[in-house]
C-alpha cells in the first residue's frame, strides 16, 4: 500500500514537472511569437511609410525647409502623429479643416500670432491655405539634410543617420519637438558614430543646445585618456576651448595635461615670440597645469618646455622630496 502511495505520489509530481515544463514553454513560445509578431509589423509599418515618402500624389501638406525655403511635400496626418508641433501647426484647435477655402483663408490671415508659442524660438511657422487643399510650415532654422533624417524617421521610426554631425542636427529637432523616443534612439545610435573630433566639435560648437554640450561633455570625460593620447587632437582648438576641455573632471594623470599644453604650444607659438609674451599667451592652459602632482619626468618635462617660469619650478622642488632626490637644482 505505501508503495502504491509512493508511485502515485511520484507519478503525481512528474506531471506536475512536466505540465510546468510545457507551461514554461509555452509562455517562452508565446513571448518569441510576439516578439516576431512586432518586428512583423514594423516591418510592415517600414514598407508603408517608405511608399508614402515616394508617392507626392497623396501629400496634403508642404514644409518649406531652411533659409531657402525648399519645398518638401508631406502628409500631414503622419507629421501630426509624431509631434504635437506639427498637430497644432497643421490642425490649429480654432482652425476646422473642413471650411472651404475662403472661410479656411479669412480666419488664417486673422491668425498673426503661431499657435504653437514653446518651439518660436527654434523655428518661426507660417501656416496658410493654398489654392490647392493643402497647407504650409515654414521651418526656418532647419536644414534640408537634418530635416530629410528627421522626416524619414516619421514616416517609417528608422533612423538613418550618415554622421554624428547630422546626429546632433536632429537631436535639436527632436528635443525643441518633444519627441523622447527619437531622442533616446539618436543618443543610442550616435554613440557609434561618436569620435574625439567630432566630439569636441560638438562640445564647442553646440548652439546653445544643452543636450548636445552635456553629451559631447560626458564623452571627453568618460573617454579623456584615449583623446588626450591622439597625436594634436587639440591643436587646432583656441586657447580658450583647449582650458574649456582641460576644466572637465578629467580622470587622467597630470603628465598628460602637461604633454597637451606642450603639444598645443610647440604647434601655436611663434618660434621668435618671447618669453614673457609666450607665457602670457599660454596662461590660460599653463595656470591648470598642477606642477605639485608632477613625478620626476613630468617635472623634467616641464622645466624643459620652458613654459613655467624659474620661480614656479623652485617652488615645487622644494616642496617635492622625490624630486629633490633625483633631480639636480635648477641652475641660475
Amino acid at each position: 500500500m505505501v508503495a502504491k502511495q509512493d508511485a502515485d505520489s511520484w507519478e503525481a509530481a512528474l506531471m506536475m514537472s512536466l505540465n510546468q515544463d510545457f507551461n514554461s514553454n509555452s509562455i517562452r513560445y508565446a513571448g518569441q511569437q510576439a516578439n516576431e509578431d512586432i518586428e512583423e509589423e514594423k516591418k510592415v509599418l517600414e514598407n508603408i511609410g517608405l511608399k508614402l515618402i515616394k508617392s507626392e500624389k497623396t501629400c496634403d501638406g508642404v514644409i518649406l525647409v531652411g533659409k531657402e525655403r525648399v519645398a518638401v511635400k508631406v502628409h500631414r496626418a503622419i507629421m501630426a502623429g509624431n509631434s504635437l508641433f506639427f498637430e497644432n501647426a497643421f490642425f490649429p484647435a480654432n482652425f476646422d479643416v473642413k471650411m472651404n477655402e475662403e472661410q479656411s483663408s479669412l480666419l488664417l490671415e486673422e491668425e498673426k500670432d503661431p499657435v504653437v508659442k514653446p518651439w518660436q524660438q527654434h523655428s518661426t511657422f507660417v501656416v496658410e491655405a493654398k489654392t490647392e487643399p493643402r497647407f504650409e510650415v515654414v521651418l526656418a532654422n532647419i536644414e534640408l539634410p537634418e530635416f530629410e533624417v528627421f522626416k524619414h524617421y516619421c514616416y517609417t521610426g528608422e533612423l538613418n543617420l550618415s554622421s554624428f554631425e547630422i546626429g546632433t542636427k536632429v537631436l535639436k529637432i527632436a528635443d525643441d519637438f518633444q519627441m523622447p523616443e527619437l531622442k533616446k534612439e539618436l543618443i543610442n545610435t550616435m554613440q557609434s558614430l561618436i569620435t574625439s573630433k567630432n566630439a569636441l566639435k560638438a562640445f564647442f560648437n553646440s548652439e546653445g543646445n544643452i543636450m548636445i554640450n552635456e553629451y559631447a561633455g560626458m564623452y571627453l570625460i568618460l573617454n579623456a585618456k584615449t583623446i588626450l593620447s591622439e597625436k594634436n587632437v587639440l591643436n587646432e582648438l583656441s586657447i580658450k576651448q583647449v582650458a574649456s576641455m582641460l576644466k572637465l573632471k578629467l580622470v587622467i594623470e597630470e603628465e598628460a595635461i602637461l604633454e597637451k599644453v606642450i603639444e598645443y604650444a610647440t604647434h601655436n607659438v611663434p618660434l621668435n615670440m618671447g618669453k614673457k609674451e609666450r607665457r602670457k599667451m599660454m596662461s590660460p592652459i599653463i595656470n591648470l597645469v598642477n606642477l605639485r602632482k608632477l613625478g620626476v619626468k613630468g617635472f623634467q618635462m616641464a622645466k624643459d618646455s620652458k613654459l613655467f617660469s624659474k620661480k614656479e619650478l623652485i617652488d615645487v622642488l622644494l616642496s617635492h622630496r622625490v624630486i629633490q632626490k633625483y633631480l639636480l637644482p635648477l641652475q641660475h
